[in-house]
């Protein structure tokens, strides 16, 4: 004796037994047993057998994250002062707490490869700390180091800014 369940979807019932689907041919109201239909067969040839259109129902996917996760939890953005040998010196300010300068001596491997022409005296950069959460769940302690790549002032350039400023200025009368 096989156990199902009436189920309703929408507007249909259905059962969640396959052979409580179809009726016998003959239907004999003195009998309350069902004959199932050869299901080697398809069903789509025996549609007059079925007592309800089959409705499939399958269960909702739970969707993973596709995407890896940085998860920062520091960030300082950094200022060369000086190049020695495998390392160099940096001057650094927390951005993520407000916090006080520090002073920073970083081993050139942490360096990308793709930012190590970016490496002089006076280049501005981007350190963060923190957890990267990969696709299957692992997390891994990550150190970021970005340069700047917007156009850095030489001082030449600000020296020359500061002529025209005094310049307009005189030309504005200011008291």
């Amino acid at each position: 004796m096989s156990t199902s369940a009436l189920k309703q979807v929408g507007e249909k019932d259905y059962y969640s037994n396959v052979e409580e689907l179809v009726k016998p041919q003959n239907e004999d109201s003195s009998s309350s047993v069902s004959t199932p239909i050869d299901l080697t067969n398809n069903l789509c040839n025996a549609p007059n057998k079925l007592k309800y259109n089959p409705v499939f129902v399958f269960p909702e996917r739970t969707t993973k994250k596709t995407e890896e996760v940085f998860n920062c939890l520091q960030k300082w953005e950094g200022f060369v002062l000086s190049i020695t040998g495998n390392t160099f010196l940096a001057r650094l300010y927390d951005i993520s707490n407000k916090g006080f300068e520090e002073e920073a001596e970083i081993p050139l491997e942490e360096i990308s490869d793709d930012d190590k022409e970016l490496l002089e005296e006076g280049a501005v950069f981007y350190w963060s700390l923190g957890y990267l959460k990969k696709k299957n769940g692992q997390k891994i302690r990550q150190s970021i180091i970005k340069f700047r790549r917007l156009p850095t002032w030489h001082t030449s350039e600000i020296q020359s800014a500061q002529k025209n400023a005094s310049r307009i200025r005189g030309q504005l009368e200011f008291e």
